[in-house]
């Protein structure tokens, strides 16, 4: 993970609440806080078999969202 900083600068009379969900929608939409989440704890890699049924269940729950019927 690269070491970076993400400054969010307060504007004049900026309530502090505001600067905060500035911050955290930056930190959002960089992907920073899923990384975050995500090397909380060790996964171990899926094996061929097991990415190839994960993938068909996804595309199969992305169609039944979207309408289609399989």
């Amino acid at each position: 993970m690269k070491k970076e900083t993400y400054d969010v600068i307060r504007k004049n009379n900026e309530r502090p609440e505001l600067v905060i969900r500035r911050f955290t929608r930056l930190i959002q939409e960089i992907g920073l806080l899923r990384t975050v989440k995500e090397a909380r704890e060790y996964r171990k890699p899926l094996n061929r078999k097991a990415r190839r049924e994960l993938a068909l269940r996804n595309a199969k729950i992305k169609q039944e969202k979207r309408g289609y019927k399989i």
